[in-house]
C-alpha cells in the first residue's frame, strides 16, 4: 500500500559521526511538524529553512549535558538532523524534505514523566548570518590563503587610521612597526583590490623575518601607489636585509620617474644598480606590484627584478610585465632577517604601500591576478563558487549551459553572504539553502529563463483552497534607474500600456525605484534596467501562494517533492472570474506540514510569466508572423481558423496562440492547397485540404483533373477562370507549377497564371506566363477593372526563357497593399531570390479570390494547359484546439491572431 492508505513514512535522523541515528519513535506526532524554505511575498533575500519538532525526553537522551544519555558529546548546538517521507510504502525510494542544523533543544516538563524537547532546526542561512564577521579585502584574503604554504611572510598593511603597527596576517608572525615617524596609516584608499593602506611621507617600516626554511628561492611582493608629483630626490620603497654576501635588497624610485633595484653588501658597498624600468605611460599616478626575485644558496646568484601595473591586468591575463634580470657573481642573499618599508630621512610624500609580502618559492605567487585587481571581471556564479571553497561552504550552482556569465565588479571586504548576495542581485538570481545537505545552492538567473514546468497543476482537481490571486502593485515598478556601484547608472521606463507611466486610465502613473549593482561595466546598466521593468510592469495577477494537499492527490507526491526554489509551476484551468489562460508560476519557497497520513504544501510563488523569454532549446520559442489576423470570422466552435497576413511556419506545431482573451492550440498550419491527386470532368472538384474549385469563367467542359494536374483546354477563344474556396484576402502569395502546351506554337500567343484579389468577374489583379509566337516565354502583371478593361502594370514584365516542349514553369505570385512582385524558374530547379517582375497599381484594394486564369483570343482549337502543385501561401488555415482553461468564444474578422507568449529577449 502507499501513501495516505499507509501512513506517509515521516523519519527524523540525526546525523552523527558519518552515519544516521533514527530518532523518529521519539517524535510527537500530536504536533504537526513544519518546514518551510525560501521566500514568500516575493522578498528581496531567502530566510533561513526551518523546522520544529517536539520529542519525548524522560531520560534525557536528547539533553546535550547529560552524561547518563548514549548521545551525550555527540549531540548540541548545530548537530545536523535530517527529515525525510516515503510516500510510496516499504522499498520505495525516501525524499528528504529538510536537512539542517539543531540550533536549540530547551526542555520543558510538567511532571518527571512528561519531559519534552523542542527541538530547533535552522538552515545555513542562519548560522553564516548570525555574528559573521567581515572577510578580508581579495588581496590580503589571496596571500594568505593557507594553501599558499610557500609564502613565509605577509603583511597587509591595512590597519586602522591610528596604528603605530601592523599585524602580520598569518598566524604567529611578527608585525612591521614603525621605526621611524612620518608614516600615515590607512593614508591612501583607491586600491580596488585592498582597505586603506599606509602613506610613507617621512616615515618607515621594519619587520622582523619569521623563521623559515631555506629553499634557494626568495620572492618578494609589494603593492605600491605612486602620486602624480615625481620625488625630490631618490626614495626607497621597500627592501630586504639578509645575512649573505648581498645582503641588502631595495627597490628606488627615481626623479626621472623609472625605478630599479639597488644591491649592496653588509656595509655601504654598492654591488648592483639595476638600469631602471620605464612602464609605457610613466609611473605617477599608477598603482603596481613590485617583486624582487634571488635564487641561489651559494655563489652565484640569479636576480630578478620587476612590475606589472594594476591597469594592464584583466581576470585572466598580463599584459605586458617590465623586468630586469642578471647574475651577481661570488655572492648569495643568505637569510632574510628583516623587510622594511621606506627609509627614515628620505621625504616619499604620498607613495603607499600595502601588501609586502616573502615567499620562498618564486611560484608562490601563481594564479594571483584575480585578487589583485579584486576579482573583477569575474563571472556571478564563479564569484560564489570561489568564496564558498575559500570559506568550506558546501554550495550547489544550478546554472544553464552555455549561458553568458554575469560579470561583477571588484569584490569588497564584507561578510560572506553579504558578497554572495551582492553576487546574486547583480546577476538576478536566488542564493537559498540546500535540501538534502546543509550547504547554499545558488540558481542563476539564466537557469530560471524557460524552463520545462516542473510542477504542472489544473485548477479544480489538483489545487487546494484557497487559490486566490493578489491584483495589487506591491510588485510595480514602471521607472527604474539601474546604477554600477562605482559607475554610471542607466534607466528604462514603461511608457505605454495599462502598468504604464501614464495617468489612469491610459497607465498607472508613475512607480519608481533605483538599485545598485556590483556590475563589471557601466553597459550592463541599461539592459538591467529594462529587464527589471520588463519584470515589474508584467500585467497578470499574482498567486502568493498555491497549496496541494498531496494526500488528497497522492499520485503527485514524487512531482510535488521534487519542486524546489526557482522552478517552474503552472495552473490551468484558472476560473473565469481569475484570468483566463493559464497561471504561470516561479516557485520562490514553501511551507509544509508533514502528518501521519496528510501532507499540506503551500508554495510560494512569483509571476512566473516574465521568465518565459526566447531562448534556443525552448519548444515554445518561436518567431511569430506579425500582423496576422482572422480573414473569416469564427464561431465558438469552430475547429480552424483561416489567417491572413505573413505566413507562419508549417512545421512548428503544435503552437499556443491568443485570440483576444482566448487561448488555442494550433495543432496545424497549412495554406489551402491542392496536389491535384483525383480524376475530374466538368470542373477541377475539391482541393487536397477541402477547398472547392468553382468555375468563374468559361465552359466547365474545358476543366478536368487527371496525373496530378488541373487541366484547361481552351476550346473557344477568351477568358478562363477558377477560383478557390471561400478564400478573400487581401494579401495573397501564391505558388505553382504552370505546363504549357506540350508542342510548341504556332498560331498566337495564350497565358495561364495566378488569379489575386478577384472582387468581381470584372474585377481582379492576374500574374500571367505569356507563351509567345515565337516561344518565348514572358512573365506579365495586368490589372483588369469595369472602366479600363485589363492593362498591364508599368514596370510589371519580363522575358525569362524560351518554351521547350514538355517543359513545365513554377511561379510564385505575391500582392502586398498596392504591390505586386512575382517570379518564375523552370520546375526542378532553384527559386531565384530576386522578383522578375515588381510593380505597383492602386487600382483595386480590399479583399477578394484567389484562383486561376488563362486566356486564348486566336481561334476555335486552342491549347490545353496545365496547373499542378498550387499552394496558398497566405492565408493560412489553423487547425486548432479550443476551450482552453474552459474560455471560448467567437471572433470576428479582422482579430489578431498572436502567440499566446510572445518572445521577450532575456537580460
Amino acid at each position: 500500500m502507499a501513501f495516505p492508505d499507509d501512513p506517509l513514512g515521516v523519519r527524523v535522523e540525526l546525523l552523527l559521526d558519518g552515519g544516521a541515528v533514527d530518532i523518529t519513535g521519539d517524535v510527537l506526532t500530536s504536533s504537526p511538524l513544519t518546514i518551510t524554505r525560501g521566500r514568500r511575498d516575493e522578498g528581496a533575500r531567502v530566510d533561513a529553512g526551518s523546522c520544529t519538532l517536539l520529542l519525548r525526553n524522560p531520560g534525557g537522551r536528547y539533553s546535550p549535558r547529560n552524561p547518563l544519555s548514549d548521545l551525550y558529546g555527540r549531540i548540541g548546538r548545530n548537530t545536523p538532523v535530517r527529515v525525510s517521507v516515503q510516500p510510496g510504502g516499504p522499498g520505495t525510494p525516501r525524499l528528504v524534505r529538510f536537512v539542517g542544523e539543531a540550533v536549540a533543544w530547551p526542555p520543558s516538563w510538567s511532571t518527571q514523566y512528561d519531559v519534552t524537547v523542542s527541538l530547533q532546526l535552522a538552515g545555513i542561512l542562519r548560522r553564516l548570518g548570525q555574528g559573521a564577521p567581515a572577510l578580508k579585502s581579495a588581496m590580503a584574503r589571496e596571500f594568505a590563503n593557507p594553501a599558499r604554504r610557500d609564502i613565509a611572510a605577509y603583511w597587509p598593511l591595512e590597519d586602522g587610521p591610528t596604528a603605530t603597527q601592523f599585524a602580520s596576517a598569518l598566524p604567529g608572525g611578527p608585525p612591521m612597526r614603525i621605526s621611524t615617524p612620518g608614516v600615515t596609516a590607512a593614508g591612501y584608499s583607491g586600491y580596488a583590490a585592498s582597505g586603506p593602506v599606509p602613506l610613507l611621507g617621512t616615515g618607515a617600516l621594519t619587520a622582523a623575518m619569521p623563521r623559515y626554511t631555506t629553499t634557494g628561492q626568495i620572492a618578494a611582493r609589494a603593492v605600491v601607489h605612486f602620486p602624480s608629483q615625481l620625488p625630490d630626490a631618490p626614495v626607497t620603497v621597500f627592501g630586504l636585509m639578509g645575512t649573505g654576501s648581498a645582503a641588502q635588497w631595495f627597490v628606488r624610485y627615481l626623479p626621472t620617474g623609472g625605478i630599479q633595484l639597488v644591491a649592496r653588501a653588509s656595509g655601504s658597498t654598492e654591488l648592483l644598480a639595476s638600469d631602471p624600468l620605464f612602464p609605457a605611460g610613466g609611473l605617477p599616478g599608477q598603482t603596481v606590484t613590485l617583486g624582487i626575485d634571488l635564487t641561489g644558496t651559494s655563489a652565484p646568484m640569479a636576480w630578478r627584478f620587476y612590475l606589472i601595473r594594476e591597469a594592464d591586468i584583466d581576470l585572466y591575463n598580463l599584459t605586458p610585465t617590465w623586468e630586469r634580470s642578471g647574475i651577481l657573481a661570488s655572492r648569495t642573499p643568505g637569510r632574510i632577517t628583516h623587510v622594511t618599508v621606506g627609509r627614515g630621512g628620505e621625504d616619499a610624500g604620498d607613495t603607499a604601500v600595502g601588501h609586502v609580502a616573502v615567499a620562498t618559492s618564486t611560484d608562490a605567487y601563481a594564479l594571483t591576478l584575480g585578487a589583485m585587481i579584486g576579482w573583477a571581471g569575474e563571472g556571478a556564479t564563479n564569484r560564489l563558487s570561489r568564496l564558498a571553497r575559500e570559506e568550506a561552504v558546501p554550495l550547489v550552482v544550478n546554472g544553464r549551459t552555455g549561458a553568458t556569465p554575469t560579470a561583477l565588479g571588484g569584490q569588497t571586504a564584507d561578510t560572506l553572504l553579504a558578497l554572495a548576495q551582492t553576487a546574486a542581485d547583480a546577476d538576478g538570481g536566488i542564493l537559498y539553502e540546500q535540501r538534502e545537505a546543509v550547504g547554499l545552492a545558488y540558481r542563476s538567473r539564466a537557469s530560471l529563463y524557460t524552463q520545462a514546468p516542473r510542477l504542472a497543476l489544473t485548477y479544480g482537481r489538483d489545487v487546494a483552497a484557497p487559490f486566490e490571486p493578489a491584483d495589487d502593485d506591491q510588485a510595480l515598478t514602471n521607472d527604474v534607474t539601474v546604477s554600477r556601484t562605482g559607475g554610471t547608472s542607466a534607466r528604462a521606463v514603461r511608457e505605454s500600456g495599462p502598468l504604464s507611466v501614464l495617468p489612469p486610465p491610459a497607465g498607472v502613473g508613475r512607480y519608481a525605484s533605483d538599485q545598485t549593482l556590483n556590475l563589471a561595466r557601466d553597459e550592463q546598466c541599461q539592459p538591467w534596467a529594462e529587464w527589471t521593468v520588463h519584470r515589474a510592469t508584467w500585467d497578470a495577477p499574482r498567486y502568493p501562494a498555491v497549496a496541494v494537499a498531496v494526500h488528497e492527490v497522492p499520485h503527485l507526491a514524487a512531482t510535488v517533492a521534487a519542486v524546489d526554489v526557482g522552478d517552474r509551476a503552472t495552473v490551468d484551468g484558472a476560473p473565469l472570474w481569475t484570468a483566463p489562460g493559464r497561471v504561470e508560476l516561479l516557485v520562490e519557497g514553501y511551507a509544509e506540514t508533514l502528518g501521519d497520513r496528510t501532507w499540506d504544501v503551500e508554495f510560494m510563488c512569483s509571476p512566473g510569466g516574465p521568465w518565459q523569454v526566447a531562448t534556443v532549446d525552448d519548444p515554445d520559442t518561436r518567431a511569430a508572423a506579425e500582423g496576422s489576423s482572422l480573414l473569416l470570422a469564427v464561431s465558438e466552435a469552430a475547429p480552424a481558423l483561416t489567417v491572413a497576413g505573413p505566413p507562419w511556419s508549417e512545421t512548428d506545431t503544435p503552437v499556443r496562440l491568443a485570440l483576444g482573451a482566448e487561448e488555442v492550440t494550433a495543432t496545424a498550419i497549412r495554406g489551402p492547397a491542392d496536389v491535384f491527386a483525383r480524376t475530374v470532368a466538368g470542373g477541377w472538384g475539391t482541393a487536397t485540404t477541402g477547398q472547392a474549385w468553382t468555375v468563374a469563367g468559361g465552359a466547365a467542359s474545358s476543366y478536368s483533373v487527371a496525373s496530378g494536374a488541373g487541366r484547361i483546354a481552351m476550346a473557344v477563344t477568351g477568358t478562363h477562370r477558377t477560383q478557390l474556396g471561400n478564400l478573400l484576402a487581401a494579401d495573397p502569395e501564391v505558388i505553382a507549377t504552370l505546363t504549357p502546351n506540350p508542342a510548341a506554337l504556332t498560331g498566337a500567343a495564350y497565358t495561364v497564371g495566378p488569379l489575386l484579389r478577384q472582387i468581381t468577374t470584372g474585377t481582379y489583379y492576374h500574374v500571367r506566363l505569356i507563351h509567345f509566337a515565337d516561344n518565348r516565354i514572358g512573365l506579365w502583371a495586368s490589372a483588369v477593372t469595369p472602366a479600363t478593361g485589363q492593362y498591364d502594370i508599368p514596370g510589371a514584365s519580363a522575358y525569362v526563357g524560351t518554351h521547350a516542349p514538355g517543359r513545365a514553369w513554377r511561379i510564385r505570385a505575391r500582392l502586398t497593399g498596392s504591390r505586386i512582385q512575382a517570379r518564375m524558374w523552370p520546375a526542378g530547379t532553384r527559386e531565384p531570390s530576386v522578383w522578375h517582375i515588381d510593380g505597383t497599381d492602386t487600382a483595386i484594394t480590399g479583399a477578394g479570390s484567389i484562383g486561376v486564369r488563362a486566356y486564348y483570343s486566336a481561334g476555335a482549337t486552342g491549347p490545353t494547359v496545365g496547373v499542378s502543385d498550387f499552394q496558398v501561401i497566405t492565408p493560412q488555415v489553423f487547425t486548432v484546439e479550443r476551450g482552453a482553461g474552459g474560455l471560448a468564444l467567437p471572433h470576428p474578422a479582422g482579430t489578431a491572431v498572436q502567440l499566446a507568449r510572445l518572445p521577450y529577449a532575456a537580460l
